[in-house]
């Protein structure tokens, strides 16, 4: 699902893109982790006005999914899949049991 995320962030940016010039050059921004940007980047994130567009949704999508990666518990990161999916409008088609 980590992968998909980031494979449809892209696409998202590029629609995104026609719209806002701000997005030109800002690939990296949304595929790094934010631990990991330098301080240029992190701070042209801050000033990127995310709210309404796709990639600020797919954006927030991929930072709640790696949440769900952190969990120190499985009963814990079960849950939070499960509310992560429910939010995105994921539909898992094989829930793998462990």
């Amino acid at each position: 699902m980590a992968r998909s995320m980031r494979c449809a962030e892209p696409e998202s940016r590029e629609a995104d893109q026609e719209r806002r010039q701000e997005f030109k050059d800002s690939r990296w921004i949304f595929r790094k982790n934010r631990e990991n940007l330098p301080a240029k980047q992190q701070a042209r994130l801050a000033e990127m006005d995310l709210t309404h567009l796709i990639t600020g949704v797919a954006y927030q999508m991929r930072l709640n999914l790696q949440r769900v990666y952190r969990c120190r518990t499985a009963e814990t990161a079960q849950r939070m899949l499960s509310d992560w999916c429910h939010w995105s409008g994921a539909r898992p088609r094989n829930w793998v049991r462990y």
